[in-house]
């Protein structure tokens, strides 16, 4: 048996096994030859081949997920036969831009795309094109403190600087700045009616005399976000709304 599976003796006394290798690198497979001796008794040998799977072809790995993302450093590896100092590497399509050298690359893209070509040239001569997809980063979800909307302490609400804006469950670090939004104040502390204003930046500046009257019982709602991300791309989030108690 080879891998588990019985084999054949051929005519020439040997067993010729074939199977695809999958696994880059040192392998094995344990073989089990059975068989009668000179004396009638049944012997047992068992042995474990190891193998190494070798690489003809070049292969391109992006190291956080297989989508090019405008804005941000994409780390991609690349690998090939022979040194992989000697590896050449380029890339078309998406505003692509490929920057460092041996095994650790970094992709910059400025426009969306699913052909983005990233070519890859071993010492042998032999080329490689492969393809990914380039997209936008996700549009961030807005929050006051760790809250996105609903009932928050109004002592937690007070305390805040302003508005913030972050990308949940992303592979990558970013940076949203919020640059707008609107805010309008209700319900307790606002008795003389609702209040309303316009705020420049992601910190209460226009805002400031809205989260003054907030109190447990005010009701907060603030629209119109605007923020900016690493593409440079203005995005407008979802709106917030909050009950203070």
């Amino acid at each position: 048996t080879i891998g588990g599976q019985t084999q054949t003796v051929g005519d020439d006394g040997a067993v010729h096994y074939k199977f695809k290798a999958n696994n880059l690198g040192t392998n094995s497979i344990p073989v089990v030859i059975k068989y009668t001796d000179q004396n009638n008794k049944e012997q047992v040998i068992t042995k474990t081949v190891e193998y190494v799977v070798g690489q003809s072809s070049a292969a391109v790995q992006l190291d956080k997920m297989n989508v090019l993302f405008i804005g941000v450093d994409n780390p991609v590896t690349i690998s090939g036969s022979g040194s992989v100092q000697q590896i050449q590497a380029s890339i078309s399509g998406g505003g692509g831009v490929l920057s460092g050298t041996g095994a650790k690359r970094t992709a910059r893209v400025s426009q969306e795309t699913d052909e983005c070509i990233i070519t890859v040239k071993t010492p042998d001569g032999k080329t490689t094109p492969v393809r990914f997809r380039v997209r936008s980063i996700p549009d961030p979800t807005p929050m006051i403190g760790t809250y996105e909307s609903g009932d928050i302490p109004a002592s937690y609400f007070k305390s805040q600087a302003g508005v913030r804006a972050f990308v949940k469950n992303f592979f990558y670090e970013t940076q949203f700045n919020v640059t707008s939004f609107r805010i309008t104040g209700d319900g307790t502390g606002f008795e003389e009616g609702i209040d309303e204003k316009n705020n420049t930046g992601a910190v209460w500046a226009e805002a400031r005399s809205i989260i003054n009257k907030a109190r447990p019982g005010s009701y907060i709602y603030i629209d119109n976000i605007y923020a900016v991300g690493p593409d440079g791309r203005r995005r407008k989030l979802t709106p917030l709304i909050y009950n203070l108690k």
